[in-house]
């Protein structure tokens, strides 16, 4: 029988986001974070592709940087088999786990700030990238996923995201980029 993979993160999930083209600051990663002013809405979200569930700012100027939150409870993180995390990203994202940085994908090495362009725009822009994550990363309690999703460049005209965190499929499950 297919025993289906435990969902942490479901695609398609609410999340807090700022997409007013501001910095939201230095400890926006961290679970105790100030959030009130965020907006809220589910996934896929993004603009100009017609495919959002939650359509953001579309400036005229394009933001380089969208912000987006969420919070989720884990009660027994060793009962959970390796884990994957797949990412809908237009153009780059940095992913955080708790405050910390746990993957970065199509954005260039070292500091990165709001002004800050992925490294190149993106081939697959409905595909999930598919990141390796040890499930001893996650705590028992709540957990706060953090992703800033980065423009290639100032006259990008579309911007997404979307995120699933769950038990790898052995077979299935490669890591990289879409299909």
């Amino acid at each position: 029988a297919d025993v289906k993979p435990a969902v942490v993160v479901a695609a398609g999930a609410t999340w807090k986001y700022s997409d007013t083209g501001a910095s939201p600051g230095g400890d926006w990663t961290k679970l105790d974070s100030e959030e009130e002013a965020w907006k809220e809405g589910a996934a896929q979200l993004g603009y100009s592709d017609r495919d959002e569930a939650t359509r953001l700012s579309d400036a005229a100027d394009h933001y380089p940087t969208y912000y987006f939150r969420h919070a989720f409870e884990v009660r027994d993180p060793g009962s959970l088999k390796p884990l994957v995390l797949r990412l809908l990203r237009d153009d780059g994202a940095v992913v955080y786990l708790n405050g910390s940085e746990i993957v970065r994908d199509n954005m260039p090495e070292g500091a990165v700030v709001h002004g800050t362009f992925a490294s190149s725009t993106t081939p697959s822009e409905n595909g999930f990238y598919v990141h390796d994550l040890p499930a001893d990363k996650l705590v028992a309690g709540t957990n706060i996923l953090a992703v800033e999703v980065h423009q290639a460049d100032a006259e990008s005209s579309d911007v997404s995201f979307d995120l699933e965190l769950r038990e790898k499929v052995p077979g299935k499950d490669k890591v990289g980029p879409p299909p």
